[in-house]
């Protein structure tokens, strides 16, 4: 209805391929799955990291939905031609859940779990870990605002799931802390720092962050829809903001 091209795709590095479908089972959503799918989004597509809908579809979805996938697949068929982003923009990284139609066999190993719709199927569990050992690999960048009481978290969860291959408290990627970074930019002072909504507004003019819900009850779940939209946005701010604090 609102004419949405279903079929754009992602063109960051590490998500290079991806359609909407692609997001929507990322995120567990079956019912969004089942939306797309009635929408007659395309399933024939392989991202770049070498997953395909039906691949990734068959750790994240239910049995019912992993069967429509199926299905829809298999109606597309040879009329639709694969789009194969592994093939054209592979980002050099193995993951779970790949497609075993496309992944060479140069690129196997011994150790891989193969089953029908998958190598390497992952689960929930194996998910986050993967997440929390990323913050140890040191070709990432974390990026935070106020982020000494944090820290000590994110080192016990990345020790946690064994990142840098180490029992010790392992140390976390190369990190930028934005509040510390406004105050050697001349906003506030190591005895007053400056707050995420005046740094926005110092480095993005024009921009300011709405805080009704920084003294919301967040100690109850769920988390109402406004609580999540609040934390993304200070998350999502940061991208940004770090671009325009270190041109």
């Amino acid at each position: 209805e609102l004419r949405v091209d279903l079929e754009c795709i992602s063109n960051g590095s590490h998500n290079y391929g991806k359609t909407a479908i692609f997001f929507a089972i990322t995120r567990c959503r079956d019912d969004v799955v089942s939306l797309l799918l009635s929408a007659a989004a395309s399933v024939k597509v392989v991202n770049n990291k070498g997953q395909t809908p039906l691949s990734l579809g068959s750790s994240h979805l239910e049995q019912q939905t992993i069967q429509a996938l199926a299905e829809h697949e298999a109606a597309e068929g040879d009329d639709v031609p694969w789009r194969n982003y592994y093939a054209s923009n592979w980002d050099g990284i193995r993951y779970g859940d790949l497609d075993p139609r496309f992944l060479p066999q140069e690129r196997r190993t011994p150790e891989d779990v193969v089953t029908k719709l998958a190598i390497n199927p992952t689960t929930r569990e194996s998910r986050r870990g993967e997440n929390y050992q990323r913050l140890g690999e040191h070709h990432h960048t974390l990026v935070g605002f106020a982020l000494s009481a944090d820290l000590t978290k994110l080192r016990h969860f990345v020790e946690r799931w064994g990142a840098s291959g180490s029992t010790s408290t392992p140390d976390l990627a190369p990190i930028i802390d934005l509040q510390t970074l406004a105050v050697q930019g001349g906003l506030g002072s190591s005895g007053q720092v400056p707050s995420l909504r005046a740094v926005v507004e110092r480095w993005m003019p024009g921009y300011t962050l709405d805080k009704q819900q920084q003294c919301s009850a967040w100690g109850y779940r769920p988390l109402s829809e406004a609580q999540v939209a609040y934390a993304a946005l200070d998350a999502a701010v940061l991208i940004e903001l770090r671009l325009r604090m270190v041109r």
